[in-house]
């Protein structure tokens, strides 16, 4: 998809999915929050609920709601009966003037395990504004963005995202920031505006000397493309590797996908044979 370059900030309006889903609930408030608070943004923390789960969604929510206004930002709480986790998101955005969709996530997994499809990507792949996965699992003590590939205007687009979002989490928190990146004039481009900044020039996006820098207390942001371009063997390394990291994988509307380098490659792969010469 094109690029959309007329977005509003993303911290104005967050909606946050506050299902139970691998990350700590509250910190995973927090790190929506920190996006949130340069832009005195709003957070709608929400549940699509079953009928017979609005009580327990609504007493999540409302906690969701005391948490947020205590770091003193505006927020309302929603809980939705709908027939899907994302249709009700995407009519969520639709009825509301969104700014970012922050999904839970229950990170980087094996190929086979995306199978047969996933809630990021049956949000993200139909989202018309930007969306965020994450997996907070702790607190942070520092911010590291890789911008991956930024040769085409959209994957320039999700690299600008991972470095808004990033240098908002580094304002909020005061958590250093370490942009990892094969281009440093881009990186310097995309993080002119901001002080303390560390640049990292690396040959390859996501090489073992990457990974072996991120410490346990890392917050990684990274443009869903990244996750695509990657080989399949590298993206089984990459998963093991990230097992126990805090993570947020950011792309622009309609092109969130937790998935597709995971998933539709190899399976392509290993489902094609060569014709070959009948003997």
């Amino acid at each position: 998809p094109m690029p959309h370059l007329d977005q509003a900030p993303i911290g104005n309006n967050i909606l946050l999915d506050i299902r139970s889903n691998g990350s700590d609930l509250d910190t995973l408030i927090a790190l929506t929050a920190a996006i949130a608070n340069p832009d005195d943004g709003l957070v709608v923390p929400y549940e699509v609920a079953d009928p017979g789960q609005l009580g327990v969604a609504r007493m999540v929510v409302n906690h969701a709601v005391e948490v947020i206004t205590a770091k003193g930002l505006d927020s309302e709480g929603v809980v939705r009966v709908d027939d899907s986790f994302s249709d009700g998101t995407l009519h969520l955005v639709e009825e509301n003037e969104v700014s970012l969709v922050m999904l839970s996530w229950a990170g980087p997994h094996f190929a086979s395990d995306y199978l047969l499809g996933n809630d990021i990507d049956g949000v993200g792949e139909r989202c018309p504004v930007p969306t965020m996965a994450a997996r907070v699992l702790r607190q942070w003590n520092r911010v590291v963005v890789v911008l991956g590939d930024t040769s085409t205007d959209w994957r320039l687009e999700d690299a600008q995202l991972a470095v808004s979002a990033g240098t908002r989490l580094r304002r909020s928190a005061t958590a250093p920031l370490l942009v990892v990146t094969q281009d440093p004039d881009v990186a310097e481009e995309l993080t002119h505006a901001h002080d303390d900044v560390d640049i990292f020039v690396v040959e390859d996006n996501f090489d073992q000397s990457t990974l072996s820098r991120l410490l346990p207390d890392d917050l990684l942001i990274v443009p869903a493309h990244l996750l695509h371009d990657l080989p399949p063997r590298a993206s089984w390394r990459l998963n093991k590797a990230l097992d126990s990291t805090n993570i947020g994988v950011i792309a622009g509307p309609h092109r969130m996908s937790v998935s597709k380098g995971l998933t539709r490659k190899p399976l392509a792969n290993a489902l094609w044979q060569p014709t070959g010469t009948p003997e």
